[in-house]
């Protein structure tokens, strides 16, 4: 524990502030919703190449509300701390105002508010280390290590871009580690704060060997780069059909699109077996409410020709001659690496397009406003795979029901 704290003296005065006049909370939220959402808008084109617009100025700005000075700031932080007054991290008011804002909002229990200020520490961090590590970052070469070179262990496997990994995995982890440690001990603000870079550093680091920057800079030197050498093996010049298209290049397969239409549509019952519905929430992790409400929409026929379509894609990574593999074990995951989790195909890009149109669609109409919320929209579309899958099994397995 740190005697006279000059930290605590700062924090007891913000608090004072927040208690008669919050303006801070809500600037501190916009900043960070701000960041967001320009990475939301970037994040499909960029991917772990992205680089985060980071408001600098403007959260420093903040200390004129506070009525704090710079030099106060880096005081604090170098009596405390031990932070170096000039060093380029340790002395950036950026971050030990962010620092600070944690651990108030962390005292007051506003666990919001404190993570908004490790997102907004954290993005910085991750400019930097990319800008280290990778400084020309080509998408699609990066695009090929997460996708056939990391360990499906990896975190970059795991979450499909770094807003995601961010806010879904190092915001979470260290803010459930840390937050009741700097409570105790304030020296443990300085450890949070080195944890923040030394995890985001492990991600890059090309000491290590399945560390970004060494995967990216071996599939660089080898011409290696996701939908263009690799274009043979995923099928980048396919040739995708809508079904009104099939009808008349495949009439066996127009027939069974017909037949599993048909079956969603004027089948009265509209319950799924238990089995079912379980599948479904294991692997999507959505309310089992959620689920059911979405498969009952589902056999509107107002859905009709893009569920068509849908369907025409699914068949479309088979042949008639083949068309009972739809009825293997493990065609789920079969079809989601394909339709889904594939990047830079055409059959994937369409399958995934028809998936939003229907589910936004789908969304309005319920008046649910979680999908237009959620980062990653594949668990969705997995969703949506599921459900026509199903129905084109009763159609084409036999002895399913």
């Amino acid at each position: 524990m740190i005697k006279n704290s000059k930290i605590d003296a700062l924090a007891e005065r913000i608090i004072k502030d927040i208690k008669q006049n919050d303006i801070i909370s809500k600037k501190l939220f916009k900043l960070a919703q701000e960041v967001y959402t320009d990475a939301l808008k970037k994040v499909d084109l960029e991917g772990y190449c992205m680089r985060f617009n980071i408001p600098e100025k403007e959260v420093v700005s903040l200390l004129d509300d506070l009525n704090i000075t710079e030099e106060e700031l880096k005081e604090a932080f170098n009596k405390d701390l031990g932070f170096p007054k000039n060093a380029y991290m340790y002395g950036n008011p950026y971050y030990q105002l962010l620092l600070l804002l944690l651990y108030v909002y962390t005292k007051l229990h506003r666990t919001k508010e404190a993570k908004a200020a490790l997102f907004l520490i954290l993005t910085k961090m991750w400019n930097g280390l990319k800008y280290k590590y990778i400084k020309y970052c080509k998408k699609e070469v990066m695009d090929y290590v997460i996708n056939r070179l990391v360990n499906k262990r990896f975190l970059a496997y795991k979450y499909k871009n770094p807003l995601e990994l961010i806010v879904n995995y190092f915001v979470e982890t260290i803010y459930k580690k840390y937050s009741k440690e700097i409570l105790q001990d304030i020296d443990r603000l300085r450890i949070l704060f080195n944890q923040c870079w030394n995890r985001l550093n492990q991600l890059f680091s090309s000491q290590r060997k399945n560390g970004l920057a060494h995967l990216y800079y071996k599939a660089y030197e080898e011409g290696l780069a996701y939908g263009k050498t690799m274009s043979n093996v995923e099928g980048e010049d396919e040739e995708v059909l809508s079904a009104a298209e099939l009808e008349s290049k495949n009439a066996r397969l127009f027939e069974i699109i017909k037949n599993t239409i048909q079956s969603i549509l004027f089948d009265t019952n509209k319950e799924y077996p238990e089995n079912f519905i379980n599948f479904t929430i294991l692997k999507t992790r959505l309310r089992r409410q959620l689920v059911e409400d979405i498969y009952k929409e589902l056999h509107n026929i107002e859905y009709r020709d893009k569920l068509e379509d849908a369907l025409a894609m699914i068949l479309q990574t088979t042949n008639i001659e083949n068309i009972q593999t739809l009825c293997s074990k493990d065609i789920y995951d079969k079809l989601e690496k394909k339709l889904i989790i594939s990047k830079n195909t055409k059959l994937a890009d369409e399958f995934k397009k028809i998936c939003y149109e229907i589910l936004d669609k789908l969304f309005l109409k319920l008046k649910n406003k979680s999908f237009e919320k959620v980062i990653h929209k594949a668990v969705y579309y997995r969703l949506l795979l599921f459900f026509l899958l199903y129905h084109l099994q009763k159609v084409i397995c036999k002895g399913n029901s």
